[in-house]
């Protein structure tokens, strides 16, 4: 099994700056983890408490994940929810926007889902 990398970006996407997460392979506990970390450095970077960024989950090449991965990323989901605005998934995995959808009931965040980034409206 292929264990994830999780790169997050910075990207301006229909005139909004976009937190874009790109997710590969198997997402196990500790890259997600890691990915937690790095996402709360990013949202420091824009130097305010106050600041809401929209927020990219592409899982276009995700294989999958581990339930303590989906629980940390959840729990991060909770912590910077006042930090976040808008969420989209991107995957054509059933199973994947299936989690998604769940996440998005447990963290009371609406997240829309679309097959690729260029399907994101504003």
């Amino acid at each position: 099994m292929e264990t994830a990398t999780v790169s997050i970006t910075l990207v301006p996407l229909n005139n909004k700056n976009y937190l874009q997460f790109d997710f590969t392979g198997h997402l196990t506990e500790a890259a997600a983890i890691r990915a937690i970390e790095h996402w709360k450095m990013e949202l420091e970077k824009l130097n305010s408490k106050d600041t809401k960024i929209d927020l990219i989950y592409n899982c276009v090449t995700m294989t999958g994940f581990d339930t303590n991965a989906r629980r940390a990323w959840q729990d991060a989901m909770h912590a910077l929810q006042s930090r976040t605005n808008e969420i989209w998934i991107i995957s054509d995995n059933i199973f994947i926007l299936g989690a998604a959808k769940t996440m998005g009931l447990l963290t009371r965040f609406t997240i829309k889902a679309a097959k690729s980034i260029k399907d994101i409206k504003p």
